[in-house]
């Protein structure tokens, strides 16, 4: 039997699946599509299939924390087969502490590592059992030490187990989780952000627009109100240094996703569609050369000025809540890549009268902030401590 050891910084978004599995990044759609019967797959190169396994992923899992057993196509796999999706809800009804597709997800995604890991050793499959080391992530206003002991506890109560469809092959695997970290949103980018180079890229142009020296502390014992846009939220934390104020724990229904719920339906009977999802809608804004590029950007332009003038009224309460006493408005999320063009001109303003900073994440970043700061975090000696304290306790319990 093989066996890993692996360290994953799990970033579950509403429309995308981050995560770090040993320093590797896979970002897939967070959906699943569950399967009732398997197709014949007796005729598939299982070289390629591992090869590209995170992207045709197929798995079949049984686990106490999935209420039943089931076989399921993964990410971009689900997406392509034409199947009903399951994805996380965007509104009141999203939460992810009980929702079972970051368990789903996320066994899916470390068993596909694993037997990709495995088979590139020697060619071979067999039984796999692999030890994980986690840390992940619930929004701000979901966040409690209940929650965050809920959300842990489904991982933390395995074995799961796990079998891997690859062609003809099936590649049985144990996962254990060895202690799983839950931070709550936001919290973990400033991490990454006091982590980084004095000549970073993602600072660049916050550090040339305000004339600031290029320091690799910078964001050290900041106030940053974090304005996390997502597909179904956007997270208005407070954090100072790497604590958050618990005092502010804001975050509303707003995001790219409740701007395409609202126009989906027209956009399907105007483009004579059976079914469109709100992801494939979400790939078509992303992707320049999708088909339905164009016409899903305009028909979703005003909508994106609502949910921009919602989330700007949020902020400019969360700064008037904290009496002005904030250094920086960070803007970060894959909301903000659509959603700058209409906030920048109003959010600086605001931001000028109140001789506060505004730092909207680069586009290439926007989307990994948070997942790359649950890496560092993993990285760090606070997790380590925080694991050795858990063990200890859970042995004390032992005995």
């Amino acid at each position: 039997m093989k066996e890993f050891n692996l360290k994953v910084a799990n970033d579950n978004g509403n429309s995308e699946h981050k995560i770090y599995i040993n320093d590797e990044l896979i970002v897939q759609p967070n959906v699943y599509a569950k399967v009732r019967k398997l197709p014949l797959f007796d005729d598939v190169n299982i070289k390629k299939a591992f090869a590209n396994i995170q992207d045709n992923l197929i798995v079949s899992i049984d686990s106490p924390s999935v209420d039943t057993a089931g076989t399921y196509y993964i990410g971009n796999y689900a997406i392509a087969s034409g199947l009903l999706l399951k994805n996380i809800e965007v509104g009141a009804i999203n939460t992810k502490y009980e929702s079972d597709i970051p368990i789903i997800n996320t066994l899916a995604r470390i068993a596909g590592y694993a037997a990709q890991k495995a088979y590139a050793e020697d060619n071979k499959v067999g039984e796999i059992l692999v030890n994980v080391d986690m840390v992940t992530a619930l929004p701000v206003k979901q966040y409690s030490r209940k929650t965050a002991n809920l959300f842990a506890s489904q991982f933390l109560s395995g074995p799961h187990k796990v079998s891997v469809i690859a062609g003809a092959i099936k590649i049985h695997i144990t996962i254990n989780f060895d202690y799983v970290k839950v931070l709550p949103e936001s919290v973990p980018s400033v991490f990454y952000l006091q982590s980084l180079d004095r000549g970073s890229e993602v600072t660049k142009e916050f550090f040339e627009k305000y004339n600031l020296q290029k320091e690799s502390n910078y964001f050290k014992n900041k106030k940053i109100l974090h304005c996390a846009i997502g597909e179904g939220t956007t997270e208005y934390p407070l954090t100072k240094d790497i604590e958050f104020d618990p005092n502010f724990i804001e975050g509303t229904d707003n995001g790219i996703g409740h701007a395409i719920d609202r126009v989906l339906n027209d956009f399907i009977e105007y483009n004579h569609l059976s079914k469109f999802s709100r992801q494939e809608y979400s790939n078509a804004l992303r992707n320049k050369k999708h088909k339905y590029h164009n016409d899903a950007l305009d028909r979703i332009y005003n909508e994106l000025s609502s949910e921009a003038d919602m989330i700007l009224r949020n902020i400019k309460a969360q700064v008037s809540k904290a009496n002005n006493d904030v250094d920086i408005i960070m803007c970060h999320g894959g909301g903000t890549i659509l959603l700058k063009e209409h906030m920048y001109d109003s959010l600086m303003d605001f931001s000028e009268k109140t001789n506060v900073k505004v730092f909207f994440v680069p586009e290439n970043e926007a989307i990994t902030l948070e997942v790359k700061g649950l890496n560092v975090f993993l990285k760090s000696r606070i997790f380590e401590a925080l694991k050795n304290k858990y063990i200890k306790n859970k042995s004390s319990i032992a005995q």
